[in-house]
């Protein structure tokens, strides 16, 4: 059968001493003006229930004083309940009424009775479930903490009961009590708030020795009263004020829980990743895709493997093997010429050159007279051109072809036929027969001007092609290129790139303090709360928090680079004592084979713990405790379990110091080795705390 968990049935704060607003004979008006707070699992309860169940705790209270008036009722044991007294201050009382866990017994249904009548009854009466409880599945010293802390808690937020009654009214103090208590106590679990060490105190952190001076030195050169304490969640690094102080421990609870989160991590900027993903693309396309110029095939297959994308060009040509063309004639629009011509694509090759249209390169190879595609021949006449647009051009910057188009570099080889070649002839003699195709020829009967500038025009054309043919050889050969400019054939200039300047990142802003107003306790009354403000700054995972006045101004810069320097102290120390621990706790196979020992020790308020930590449930633990606290002649307690069988230890009293001095504390170890004997546990426990007391 399934387990039912313990739960809390109600939860109730009253003081006896507390009085109506109105003086009337009905007792039980009096009663419940007795009650300032009160919650039940039951969603109504009437006035009745409520006054029997405070009236019950009173009379149980009542009783036990009668026989000790300094020993009184804290907790009474039924078969199915739990009830805890408290008294957090005087004349206030706290009480909790807990059902144990439980498991419903199986319904056993007995059979018929032949001899009685077959008469069957009106309406069969449903069996009642019957219940086995289980003791065990709540402690009594457990539950006691944990109301105290829930009063501490609200103690530090609000202030103390009787701060409260004295300055704002009963009234005021039902109304907080109701907003705070209806939430925490729903939210208690007993069964999941049973860990050993959650009710011992807060964890120390392990350096904590190592740390507490540099936090007495910040506190030192401030210039003001402060005490000072640091978070590393879960651990906490006091200062030595505060382990001398009675402020409330779960103040650092408090505070670890208005702790910020970290800052999400910066994403890459968007420009960065999009560089690198295109230059990604661009290598992935460099691999997959085949390489038109060395298959000879203008459309590669895209069923082939290898081939990502559909009649997509080669993307790794090198651009100054292509071959760029510029369409028409270089007329500038003065005259009429034929229409221009469309340039080849970058990967034609000499199979397909005769379905390509006529380029410039081409043009230059011909002659006058080309051969048609069936044997006949072509007069082409040449175009009338403008003289002066035609010498004007000629004197500017021309584009020359990539040395890769160039043929021969010697200018007295000329070019008989028309070569079938793609890559044109870069002799001089078809540059001059192509420009003498585009200028009509002189007649006999023109004046001798004309000729002589005609003359010109070619010894230009000559000097022109013959520093381009030697700029081509220099180049082929491996030779420097003159010093004469030369004009890159890309169709389009690639931009020059300018030197990148590294911006300066912008400064991480200084942290600002985060303000939480707290109650504290001030003098020897532990009623008497006033007002304070904790200001803590967060450098992840580090929390440095100081108690000031509320008219501290919260917007203290230099303060804050006091804290963020005290804070990268203390991290180089915690970071070199882990490096030295990790060096120095090298692991063995009999190290990882066997379980490891765990304690935890508390000194005062707070406790320490082993490197692993410690987390129990063990009920040896909560019995070992109770004896140390009832017995003060108790001094260790060993038990040792069933199943599994784990040596258990409790221990009161931690010797003492190098100076002579007794050392107060207490000691629970939980030792998992079934083969230890009783001397070697004994052993064990004195390690351990003798390891503590030279730290």
């Amino acid at each position: 059968m399934s387990r039912i968990p313990p739960g809390l049935l109600y939860l109730t704060i009253y003081n006896p001493t507390l009085r109506p607003a109105e003086l009337t004979d009905d007792e039980d008006a009096e009663e419940q003006a007795h009650i300032v707070f009160y919650t039940a699992r039951e969603r109504a309860v009437s006035r009745d229930k409520i006054l029997r169940q405070v009236g019950l705790a009173k009379a149980l209270i009542n009783f036990s004083s009668v026989f000790d008036g300094n020993s009184i009722c804290e907790n009474v044991h039924s078969q199915s309940r739990r009830m805890i007294m408290v008294s957090p201050e005087p004349d206030y009382w706290m009480h909790a009424c807990l059902e144990l866990a439980r498991t419903p017994r199986p319904v056993i249904t007995k059979g018929k009775d032949k001899g009685k009548s077959k008469i069957k009854d009106p309406v069969p009466s449903k069996p009642e479930t019957v219940y086995d409880y289980h003791d065990g599945s709540l402690h009594d010293l457990a539950l006691r903490k944990h109301l105290l802390r829930g009063y501490e808690l609200f103690k530090l937020t609000h202030g103390s009961f009787a701060s409260i009654l004295s300055s704002l009214g009963q009234q005021a103090l039902e109304l907080q009590l109701e907003r705070f208590f209806t939430v925490w106590g729903w939210r208690w679990d007993p069964e999941e708030d049973v860990d050993f060490t959650s009710h011992l105190g807060p964890p120390l952190h392990p350096q904590h020795k190592l740390l507490t001076p540099i936090l007495d030195d910040f506190t030192a050169n401030v210039d003001f009263d402060t005490t000072t304490f640091a978070l590393l969640p879960p651990h906490l690094i006091p200062s030595s004020t505060l382990l001398h102080s009675t402020l409330p421990t779960c103040l650092s609870e408090h505070i670890m829980s208005r702790i910020p989160p970290p800052p999400p991590p910066i994403p890459l900027s968007t420009q960065d990743t999009s560089d690198t993903t295109t230059h990604e693309v661009d290598s992935q396309i460099e691999k997959t895709v085949p390489t038109t110029a060395q298959s000879g095939d203008k459309h590669p297959d895209t069923n082939k493997p290898g081939t990502a994308f559909m009649s997509m060009p080669n993307m790794g040509v090198e651009m100054r093997n292509i071959k760029w063309s510029w369409p028409g004639y270089l007329t500038f629009g003065k005259t009429t010429s034929a229409k221009p011509s469309v340039p080849p694509t970058p990967t034609s090759t000499p199979s397909n050159l005769a379905n390509e249209p006529p380029t410039l390169s081409d043009e230059f190879g011909k002659k006058e007279d080309s051969v048609t595609p069936e044997g006949g021949r072509l007069s082409v006449k040449p175009p009338d051109i403008d003289t002066e647009s035609l010498n004007e051009a000629i004197n500017s910057e021309v584009h020359s072809p990539q040395p890769s188009q160039l043929g021969s570099p010697s200018p007295s080889s000329p070019s008989p036929a028309v070569s079938s070649s793609p890559i044109a002839s870069s002799s001089p003699e078809p540059r001059e027969k192509s420009a003498s195709k585009d200028a009509t020829p002189p007649s006999a009967d023109e004046p001798d001007a004309v000729q002589d500038d005609q003359t010109e025009i070619q010894e230009n054309k000559e000097s022109s092609i013959d520093h381009e043919s030697q700029s081509s050889v220099e180049e082929d050969q491996g030779l420097p290129a003159s010093n004469e400019p030369t004009v890159n054939t890309d169709p389009v200039p690639a931009p020059v790139a300018e030197p990148q300047v590294e911006e300066a990142l912008p400064s991480e802003p200084l942290p600002s303090f985060l303000t939480t107003t707290v109650y504290l306790a001030e003098g020897d009354d532990p009623c008497a709360t006033i007002r304070r403000k904790v200001l803590h700054v967060t450098m992840h995972p580090l929390t440095l928090a100081l108690i000031v006045d509320t008219d501290r101004d919260s917007n203290d810069t230099l303060l804050v680079e006091q804290c963020l320097a005290t804070m990268r102290r203390l991290q180089e120390i915690i970071s070199s004592e882990q490096s030295k621990s990790l060096e120095a706790s090298l692991p063995t196979v009999s190290k990882i084979l066997e379980p490891q020992d765990r304690y935890v020790i508390s000194t005062g308020s707070y406790t320490v713990t082993s490197s692993q930590g410690f987390t129990s449930r063990s009920e040896h633990l909560f019995n070992g405790q109770q004896i140390l606290h009832s017995d003060h002649d108790a001094l260790e307690v060993f038990s040792r379990g069933q199943n599994p069988q784990h040596w258990h230890i409790s221990r009161r009293g931690l010797g003492m110091d190098r100076e002579g001095h007794a050392v107060e504390g207490e000691v629970y170890m939980e030792i998992a080795r079934k083969e230890s004997t009783l001397t070697d546990v004994d052993n064990e426990l004195a390690g351990v705390i003798r390891r503590f007391v030279e730290q």
